[in-house]
């Protein structure tokens, strides 16, 4: 049986990283992983795939980093398609 995935919030998101929306960059609230390798105030996202969109891991679940900026700065995921207005798909 599957464990259905709940949807990310804005609160959650909130809780776990900051945007900082001048210059796109990402960083975590809360320290994470085994002996807390990951830190507070450390930098989030990976260009990973074949498309090279920057993408965050969140509660075993990979979000384009993209996406979560609209679900950040307005509390809801975006209805439509979002791209880069500069199209280069891994800018923060």
């Amino acid at each position: 049986m599957r464990k259905k995935l709940t949807e990310l919030t804005a609160g959650r998101l909130r809780e776990l990283f900051h945007l900082d929306t001048a210059t796109g960059v990402w960083t975590r609230l809360v320290s994470r992983g085994r002996h807390n390798r990951w830190r507070v105030g450390s930098v989030v996202g990976s260009a990973t795939g074949k498309d090279g969109y920057r993408q965050i891991k969140i509660d075993g679940r990979n979000y384009l980093a993209h996406r979560l900026a609209i679900l950040y700065t307005t509390g809801e995921w975006p209805k439509n398609q979002v791209d880069h207005r500069n199209r280069k798909p891994d800018d923060v």
